[in-house]
């Protein structure tokens, strides 16, 4: 079950990566819409957290 949420996750974060980077920066490397795309999922998992904590 975890893994495929983190799968889940993990693929809307590359296309919400390659979304912004496209929008707001045209001329992105790939790398950086990699490091985009982590920080993406990473937040994903530290905001479940954050709400797990507080209810």
């Amino acid at each position: 079950m975890r893994v495929r949420v983190l799968a889940i996750r993990m693929l809307l974060g590359i296309f919400f990566a390659l979304f912004l980077a496209k929008f707001f920066f045209p001329q992105a490397p790939p790398a950086m819409i990699g490091i985009l795309a982590i920080l993406l999922v990473f937040s994903a998992y530290v905001l479940e957290a954050l709400r797990k904590k507080g209810g």
